[in-house]
């Protein structure tokens, strides 16, 4: 047998002739051969090793196999993906309700402090509620206090060099006056 593997094909009436270079040992040569149709063109006919065809085969089954598990592998991840998404948006409702809750429950306190009902205190508390006293006005009365402090201090501080530079400049004319005085003596 030669090393080329020529193989015939008639379309038409018209004869065809290709050539497929096959490199192989002289041991593989008289292996069992096969006669398959290709599947691009059914008149084509070829020959296959057994070898070669049942390796091609757990080829493409292993293809088919790695590309069904990725298909189940994938839907799987969209499928977590879609849970998660799902888990997100109800957490996501929850927190909002939760919070609108409390933004009623903050407002209707804001509400009720502002008007307090004290015809259902008893007379002690009542008579003890209106005798105490008003905190927010001391607060901003201590406030105005703090600002008024700190203006007298500055002004003490600044009334002070005033004094001190007075006294020093009186010092300084009662000397010359007792030098002009002495000087008018003698």
């Amino acid at each position: 047998m030669s090393e080329n593997n020529i193989s015939m094909s008639s379309m038409d009436g018209v004869e065809t002739h290709s050539v497929a270079e096959v490199k192989k040992r002289r041991s593989s040569i008289y292996k069992r051969r096969s006669i398959t149709h290709t599947i691009k063109d059914t008149n084509a006919v070829t020959s296959v090793d057994h070898d070669e065809k049942s390796e091609d085969c757990e080829r493409i089954d292993n293809i088919a196999k790695r590309k069904e598990d990725e298909s189940v592998e994938l839907k799987k991840y969209i499928d977590k993906l879609r849970c998660e998404r799902k888990n997100w948006q109800e957490t996501l409702s929850e927190r909002r309700r939760q919070r609108r809750t409390l933004l009623k429950k903050k407002a209707q306190l804001e509400h009720s402090k502002r008007f307090v009902d004290l015809s259902k205190l008893s007379d002690s508390e009542r008579t003890w509620i209106s005798h105490r006293p008003n905190y927010e006005q001391i607060c901003r009365n201590s406030k105005k206090l703090v600002i008024m402090a700190v203006r007298v201090s500055i002004l003490n501080q600044y009334i002070t060099k005033l004094i001190h530079r007075f006294l020093l400049n009186m010092n300084q004319k009662i000397d010359n006056a007792t030098k002009r005085i002495i000087e008018l003596v003698d």
